[in-house]
């Protein structure tokens, strides 16, 4: 009849009970295959310019890649939600386009829409409790969130997780949402968490890096600011997880939707759950959309630090970095040293706070160029980063002292009306 679906792929009608929902089109589940190789895509699939590919062949064919602006990602600071990694330039709102300073709220929808706390709120979450005000969780697609939860002075924060410790590479630790309570929970953190839901980091730091007893001893620490990384995926079973009371998934589901979930004990399964998993640590291709039409879709979380041998191409995250002493500070900002925390190396961040927005944006224009600036005479640029409504530029680091320190220093070879020429040339 009129109202049966249309396969996207053969352009045949659906008389199947079950079928793939994604891409806005419903797909034979038998049609929903990799372009260049015809592997099945019943587990995850990537999407770029309306075609679909599995892992292997979009990485060869796209490499590494800020979702923002599709171009390279090289070295420098990098910016990542799920699966997709951003020039900390490009990390903005798809709504609103406001810069996503880091530690900001934040949420990647579907794999692909990255919006602000406000906008992911009124453009996805408002419209669902409209539709479902008693069940809205069940109509929330696939998000990673980022949630500050802030310190209260009753002892609870409203929620309670279960934790498995997993055994292994196959089966890592996995950290769930066991109850929430609607009484002490605001109503923004109550559309924001829901049972099930799987944390993947902890104030900026990957589940499998927090000691297993002290998990659900800094969740329940209501005297300090909480801050969650929470996977919300509305396809995957949880009734294997101890302690959750979850429904089964129903034949057929919104967008995104899988056919029947493959067997926990099937090898294929946990080979498949490795390989997603390793998404989150490896370098992910970033222009096109990643997506997972079935329910046996893992963990999707923040990559941890990226880094490759080469230092001229180094990656990293935000949280990568540990502050240290302030080594000058001046009308316009201050300079901090900064160590990478896993490889030693020491830079130096620059924040600027006497920047209004429209200067701001005027520089990250500019960052583009001074990514391929190489000088010997001029400090190596490393990447900016967008934190607390400041602009940072993070450069390399030379032992050099302060102008003030070396001028000081110079003897009596230099009058001072010459060393002061030095310091006006300089600045």
């Amino acid at each position: 009849g009129s109202g049966l679906p249309v396969c996207a792929s053969c352009g045949q009608g659906i008389y199947d009970g079950q079928y793939l929902q994604a891409l806005k089109a419903d797909w034979h589940a038998d049609c929903f295959r990799c372009c260049e190789c015809g592997a099945s895509l019943s587990h995850q699939y990537y999407e770029k310019d309306g075609r679909l590919y599995c892992k292997k062949d979009y990485w060869a064919r796209f490499g590494e890649l800020c979702h923002g602006c599709s171009e390279q990602i090289t070295k420098g600071l990098v910016m990542v939600a799920g699966e997709q990694k951003y020039h900390p330039e490009c990390f903005s709102c798809l709504n609103c386009r406001a810069f996503i300073g880091d530690g900001d709220t934040y949420a990647l929808v579907e794999r692909s829409k990255l919006y602000c706390g406000h906008c992911y709120y009124q453009m996805v979450v408002t419209p669902v409790i409209d539709l479902l005000p008693d069940s809205p969780a069940s109509r929330i697609p696939h998000t990673v969130t980022l949630v500050s939860i802030p310190a209260c002075s009753d002892g609870k924060r409203g929620f309670s997780v279960s934790i498995d410790q997993g055994c292994g590479t196959e089966h890592p630790r996995t950290v769930r949402v066991r109850e929430v309570d609607p009484d002490c929970i605001s109503p923004d953190m109550k559309n924001s968490i829901h049972v099930g839901d799987r944390i993947l980091e902890i104030n900026g730091t990957p589940i499998g890096h927090v000691p297993l007893d002290e998990i659900d001893l800094l969740i329940q620490e209501t005297s300090r600011l909480l801050q969650l990384t929470i996977e919300h995926d509305p396809h995957e079973p949880l009734g294997q997880e101890p302690g959750l009371a979850v429904s089964p998934l129903p034949a057929l589901c919104s967008p995104l939707c899988s056919p029947a979930p493959v067997p926990c004990g099937d090898p294929s399964a946990m080979r498949q759950r490795a390989v997603t998993r390793s998404c989150s640590t490896d370098k992910s291709p970033g222009s096109g959309s990643v997506g997972s039409p079935a329910s046996q879709r893992k963990d999707i979380g923040r990559s941890e630090s990226l880094r490759v041998v080469s230092r001229a191409h180094r990656i990293f995250r935000p949280s990568d970095l540990i502050h240290g002493e302030v080594l000058g500070k001046g009308c316009f900002g201050q300079a901090i040293k900064v160590t990478h925390r896993e490889t030693g190396e020491v830079m130096v961040m620059k924040e600027l706070i006497r920047f209004d927005e429209e200067t701001q944006r005027t520089f990250l224009k500019e960052v583009k160029v001074m990514r391929c600036l190489e000088h010997p005479n001029v400090l190596k640029f490393i990447g900016v980063l967008y934190k607390e409504k400041r602009l940072n530029f993070i450069t390399e680091y030379i032992k050099g002292g302060t102008l003030r320190s070396l001028i000081k220093s110079m003897d009596s070879h230099y009058p001072w009306s010459q060393r002061v020429s030095f310091a006006k040339d300089i600045a």
